[in-house]
């Protein structure tokens, strides 16, 4: 509870608002996306030092870390409009648990071309 208490305070003092277009698989194995709905999040560019330290591990084939509240639709494969038209997808998420509670939700971003 501590921490989803401290990560919602986070989230709203720095997060932000961003577009959310949520990925479906249509009947013939094609994707298509909804329209885009508001959804905040706080988020943080991967840098140089980051790879390095995670080299062992985790890979991070990623520009951006997003962190959401756990009640947060956010799925692999859903875009996010981080800058003016430019998209990102969701590659990698996890949800960071204490217990059997899920206390936040961490995705990976990469851009979409």
């Amino acid at each position: 509870m501590l921490v989803e208490l401290y990560v919602k305070k986070m989230i709203r003092r720095y997060g932000r608002t961003v577009r959310r277009k949520a990925r479906s698989i249509s009947s013939d194995g094609s994707y298509e996306y909804t329209v885009a709905e508001p959804v905040r999040g706080m988020f943080s560019q991967i840098m140089p030092t980051d790879e390095v330290y995670y080299r062992f591990g985790v890979g991070l084939d990623a520009q951006y870390i997003g962190t959401f509240l756990p009640d947060t639709s956010i799925e692999i494969g859903d875009l996010l409009e981080l800058e003016d038209d430019v998209w990102f997808e969701v590659v990698t998420k996890a949800e960071r648990r204490t217990g059997s509670r899920v206390d936040f939700i961490e995705v990976l971003l990469r851009r979409r071309e």
